[in-house]
């Protein structure tokens, strides 16, 4: 099943946390003046790093998938690899 799938909780929380930080902080925190200003700033910069974690969260892997595994690859010739030439 494909990842995003998976975890669509985490994905769509993450980016209507960060896109409401955003909010706060372009369009609502201008209008507003004095201690509202900031404070809605720093809970606009809070939310879009609370958002950005949330989607990191989306993004890891399980215990088992940490590494990709890649086949080896075999020299059917028997020569070096560092002795061919490049095309």
């Amino acid at each position: 099943m494909n990842r995003i799938k998976e975890k669509k909780i985490y994905w769509i929380g993450g980016s209507l946390a960060a896109f409401s930080g955003v909010f706060l902080v372009k369009i609502v925190a201008p209008a507003m003046t004095g201690t509202w200003q900031q404070a809605l700033q720093v809970a606009g910069y809070l939310l879009v790093f609370a958002g950005i974690t949330i989607i990191s969260c989306a993004t890891r892997r399980r215990k088992g998938e940490e590494f990709l595994e890649v086949p080896e690859k075999t020299n059917k010739k028997d020569r070096s690899f560092f002795s061919r030439r490049m095309p």
